[in-house]
Formats: structure tokens, sequence, C-alpha cells
């Protein structure tokens, strides 16, 4: 693992950070207008729309950046958004749950749309990013800080799962879905982490609500007790140590994952120090 990481200098972070934004020349991220091919209606005659192509395109781009950045193969891009993902995105504007309760439809929106829309197989949800800012929404979660409380760890383990080999994203008014399609990426590496060993673009990482996380190959690493995990951080500056057990709720382990309270000694502007996670 460490070879992988050890010759990246941050200028090649950065260039492929760049790379990911900017690369197709289509999408704007700031400019609605550039992303459906068909915008969506709300109320009266009621449409999911549809993202172009490029749109998709970006959000894959994004997702293969996380992907490089944690040393995993990318995700095949020949993929596009579906009307089925359109639907289960419209749907969510209107109740932001994996599952949706029917007292929420509008009542002048067709029973069979909202159905359609309600019963769509999907992984992930984001409300309120742009297309390609949800797959960083989706990288951001976990835990809050303000409130010492969990919330979903699985969206961010569905786009870096090593064996995924293909994603479809859908994106309608505020809100961005995902599926996995394809899992045929080898697994190869004894394990991947988040945030990333060697250069790691601060800004993207929310110290509010992100938590760390490592997931295990299982082919190579298996961790058979919970309880038996301790993760202790240190700051290489400063030499603080935050240590993270299951015991006092500050490590989770779902399926091949652990997912662990961030450090807390950030600033305003976010980490500014280099870390050792053993």
């Amino acid at each position: 693992t460490e070879e992988i990481f050890s010759s990246r200098t941050m200028q090649e972070v950065a260039d492929k950070y760049s790379e990911a934004i900017y690369g197709i020349e289509e999408y704007d991220n700031e400019d609605n207008n550039t992303w459906y091919s068909e915008v969506p209606s709300f109320g009266g005659s009621y449409n999911a729309g549809m993202i172009k192509e490029t749109t998709h395109e970006a959000m894959i781009s994004m997702a293969n950046f996380y992907r490089w950045l944690i040393g995993v193969n990318d995700l095949e891009g020949n993929m596009e958004s579906t009307p089925d993902l359109q639907a289960c995105a419209l749907v969510r504007n209107y109740d932001y749950n994996h599952v949706v309760k029917d007292e929420f439809k509008p009542a002048d929106m067709p029973y069979d749309l909202w159905e359609y829309g309600a019963n769509v197989e999907h992984t992930i949800l984001a409300n309120g990013f742009t297309p390609q800012g949800a797959v960083t929404g989706w990288m951001n979660e976990g835990y809050l800080i303000e409130s010492d409380t969990w919330e979903s760890i699985g969206h961010r383990a569905t786009l870096t799962k090593m064996s995924l080999s293909q994603m479809a994203f859908g994106y309608s008014g505020n809100i961005a879905a995902g599926v996995g399609v394809k899992y045929r990426n080898d697994r190869t590496l004894p394990f991947t982490a988040f945030p990333t060993p060697g250069f790691m673009p601060s800004d993207l990482l929310n110290p509010l609500v992100s938590a760390w996380s490592i997931e295990l190959n299982p082919d190579i690493l298996y961790l058979d007790d919970t309880y038996d995990a301790v993760v202790t951080i240190t700051n290489m500056r400063t030499g603080e140590q935050f240590v993270r057990t299951a015991y006092d709720e500050t490590l989770i382990l779902s399926y091949s994952c652990i997912t662990f309270k961030q450090p807390e000694d950030y600033s305003e502007d976010g980490y500014k120090d280099s870390y050792k996670v053993e």
C-alpha cells in the first residue's frame, strides 16, 4: 500500500483534482443550464428530466478522483443516467429518505409516477449539492462533531468499494441518486483509507462532519471482533493522540469498513497538520 502513495507529489494530486473538476468542458458546476438535456418540472406537469451524458461523466470523473486518491481502480465511464434514477431523485425532492411515505406525495402528482420513483433501486442519496458536488458530499459523511452523533457511513463505502467497477447516477432538482451496477474490479490492496495516506487536499475534508475510515480487503485482512479494534490518531506536529474504540462509540465496524470519529484539533481552515493512524 505504501508504494502507491510514496511517490506522489503534491502537484500530482492537485493536477488530478483539477482534471476531475474541469476535464469535462461541456459541464459547468456553477451553471445548471449545462446539467440537463431535459429540464425537470415540479408542479403541474411533473417531469424528472434527464441529465446530459457529460453531467454523468463529470460525476464519474469526480468519483474516480477519490478512487485514485485511495488507490483503487477507476469506474467505467460508459454509463449514462437512466429514467428510473431520475424518477428516484424527483420523488425525493418531496421526501428525502431512502424509503418515502405516500403522505408527502404532492396532491397533483400522478400516483404511478410517485410509485415508480419511490421503488427504484438505489444505494446513495444526496440533498442540496450540484451533481458533481454530490460526490464530495457523499465522501464527507459519518460523524457530527457538534452533536457527537453518527450519521450515514454507507455512501462513502459505496463509492470507494474496491470491487465496484460501474456506477450510475441521476440528478433532479436538488437531489442526486446513485447505484452500483457492476463489481468487477480486482481487490489487490490489503486496505484503503480515507483520508488517504500521503498528500490529501484538506479542503476536501470537512472536519465537522467527515469521519475517517479504513476498508479492509476481506481476502487479506479480517477483523473477528469489533471490540478488538483500537485506532490511534496522532498529530505529527503536536504529538496529541485521539484513541477510538467501539467501547466508547467512537468506532464502528460495518461489513469490512472501520469508521471512526475524526480528530478534533482542526482550525477554522480545517486540518493543517499531518497525522499518523495506527
